[in-house]
């Protein structure tokens, strides 16, 4: 056997070990948002304005159980998590069914109500991602398109001293959108934060153009796009899970697919199981491995390889990516 047909057999078997079960199930709890950030495109959204119902909600953690992800993440593809107001009261429910070891989300903390902030860090939420800006109110304000500063800082605060309080139930980790080189040294919140932990990441030269909707113009200034990838491989979106939308949809791709182009199914009309292993998606990745890469997919710079996501790592044994 030669040795390029050596490695295309490797690849369509680890691909097929993959194909047995999703790792991960991402529910959009709203796609509304109360910022408009540069760098992001919501505003080239043409589906938002919705938050899922309970029921909705409550279906598809049941259907979950016959695909058995013990992951769940709360973040929405566009749109923030608070702007649902069951929010808390979702988490609690995934808790209580005992099943998923992660349960995590991203947001900008606008929405967060202080008089919830304890409600929140003890509603069974395992990690939270915070995007945000400590320079000033007005760099806050071009960059997040909001006048939300103040609110923000008080917000991350009382968050941080509750889980301190609470014994940190919540592994917090805060990402930073600033212009390039600002100097965070004497930064006032950036050294009480440095109190509480210090998972602090600060984007360079790594920022995403959104399928090609998002221009350098728009990122923090200074900063660049991270570079092009080789995308021979299928991404992992195709293999590590989905997203479900508040109106049932099913979508392959929970980070950068805004208007749901690549989606493959509706739990009303089918259960997760057959989604899961039906035509649209095998027919996507079937495409992949021809190079007929989706449209939203040819111009994305989140590509990752399904064979080097950390959720392919985490949860296939490595004697089996290696082999």
């Amino acid at each position: 056997m030669g040795n390029s047909k050596l490695k295309s057999t490797k690849l369509s078997n680890l691909l097929r070990k993959f194909e047995e079960f999703p790792l991960k199930i991402a529910i959009e709890p709203a796609n509304i948002c109360n910022a408009n950030c540069s760098f992001c495109a919501y505003k080239y959204s043409t589906k938002r304005g919705a938050v899922i119902e309970f029921e909705t909600y409550k279906k598809i953690l049941e259907q979950n159980k016959d695909l058995g992800c013990r992951e769940l993440k709360f973040t929405p593809i566009i749109g923030d998590p608070f702007l649902d107001r069951g929010l808390i009261d979702k988490i609690r429910y995934a808790k209580s069914l005992k099943w998923f070891t992660t349960i995590y989300t991203y947001t900008n903390l606008i929405g967060l109500e202080q008089s919830k902030v304890d409600d929140f860090l003890t509603s069974g939420l395992t990690s939270l991602a915070i995007s945000t800006c400590l320079q000033n109110r007005n760099d806050f304000k071009r960059i997040y398109g909001v006048d939300k500063f103040d609110k923000v800082m008080s917000n991350i605060f009382a968050l941080l001293e509750s889980n301190k309080k609470h014994g940190f139930p919540i592994n917090i980790d805060i990402s930073l959108r600033h212009d390039k080189n600002f100097d965070l040294t004497n930064n006032q919140y950036y050294q009480k934060i440095l109190k509480f932990t210090h998972k602090i990441s600060v984007l360079t030269d790594n920022y995403d153009n959104w399928c090609g909707l998002i221009k350098l113009e728009d990122l923090p200034r200074g900063q660049s796009f991270r570079k092009v990838r080789n995308k021979a491989i299928p991404c992992c979106q195709l293999y590590n899970g989905f997203i479900v939308t508040s109106a049932g949809d099913i979508g392959a791709c929970w980070v950068r697919d805004i208007n749901l182009d690549l989606k493959i199914g509706n739990i009303y009309q089918d259960n997760l199981i057959k989604i899961w292993q039906g035509e649209k998606l095998k027919k996507l990745r079937e495409n992949w491995l021809k190079g007929e890469l989706p449209v939203p997919c040819k111009d994305c710079l989140q590509y990752t390889s399904a064979l080097e996501h950390v959720l392919t790592q985490k949860y296939i044994p490595s004697v089996v990516l290696h082999k």
